[in-house]
C-alpha cells in the first residue's frame, strides 16, 4: 500500500514539475513567484552584506525598532528598505563617506 502511495505522490511530483518547466519556458511566472523572488534577493543580501561587515547589529536593532523575530517576519516594504539601506552603506564605506545614521567621522 505505501509503495502504491509513493507512486501516485511521485507520479504528482512529475506533473507539477513539468508543468512548471513548461511555464518557465513560455515565460509566464505569477505576480507571486516574482514577489517571492525579490524577497529572496532582498534576504541573501541581507545576510550577505552583514555577514561580510560584521553589521549584524544594524539588523538586529531595525528587527527590535519593528518589534518582528526575524527578517523573515518584514514585511515586503521593510524588508525592501532595510536591503536599500545596507546597499547604501556599502556604498557609503566604500566610498569613504560618513554612514547615514552615524556622526561624522571627521
Amino acid at each position: 500500500m505505501q509503495a502504491e502511495a509513493r507512486r501516485r505522490l511521485a507520479a504528482r511530483l512529475r506533473g507539477v514539475i513539468v508543468n512548471a518547466a513548461r511555464e518557465a519556458a513560455q515565460g509566464r511566472v505569477s505576480a507571486i513567484e516574482l514577489d517571492r523572488d525579490q524577497r529572496g534577493r532582498s534576504l541573501r543580501e541581507i545576510r550577505r552584506i552583514s555577514d561580510r561587515y560584521g553589521w549584524w547589529m544594524v539588523v538586529e536593532a531595525t528587527l527590535d525598532h519593528l518589534r518582528v523575530p526575524t527578517l523573515r517576519d518584514l514585511d515586503d516594504g521593510q524588508l525592501q528598505a532595510l536591503s536599500e539601506y545596507m546597499r547604501r552603506s556599502v556604498d557609503n564605506a566604500m566610498a569613504a563617506c560618513d554612514l547615514e545614521d552615524d556622526l561624522p567621522a571627521r
